[in-house]
């Protein structure tokens, strides 16, 4: 498998986003309490890659996996993004029927979309009124 595996979510401490790698850790003392983290790389203040790990605490809601496709500009795209296409805006959701990736209308309709050609303008979670105002038209 030559899949790259990655997920983002948004940190608890200040609500940036993280990428890397997603792991449940269980509180050791409170065996049924999960916490997720996202397994990364932090960056020095000259924008350099430190050398160890970094365990980053995130929201559960806003964890998302990386589809393994980039938009036009190189952008990854990932689960909860949103993107355009033409003048369409779609929703990219994971489908466990299809066991797949989908690209997901604002009134629920599936619309095969060349994920080249489109951009990523946002997500479900920092820009949801983009879909409301579609839902509007």
């Amino acid at each position: 498998m030559n899949r790259e595996i990655l997920f983002r979510g948004k940190r608890v401490d200040n609500g940036e986003w993280v990428n890397g790698y997603l792991v449940k850790k269980i509180d050791p003392l409170y065996t049924d309490i999960e916490t997720h983290c996202i397994l990364h790389q932090e960056r020095d203040n000259c924008g350099c890659l430190m050398p160890l790990m970094t365990w980053t605490r995130v929201d559960v809601e806003t964890i998302g996996q990386y589809t393994g496709l980039t938009d036009k500009n190189g952008v990854k795209i990932f689960e909860g993004d949103i993107i355009k296409h033409k003048e369409n805006l779609f929703e990219i959701k994971y489908s466990t029927e299809q066991a797949r990736y989908l690209a997901v209308l604002t009134n629920g309709v599936f619309d095969p979309v060349a994920m080249q050609n489109c951009e990523v303008v946002g997500n479900v979670f920092d820009n949801s009124e983009l879909l409301k105002g579609e839902e509007n038209e």
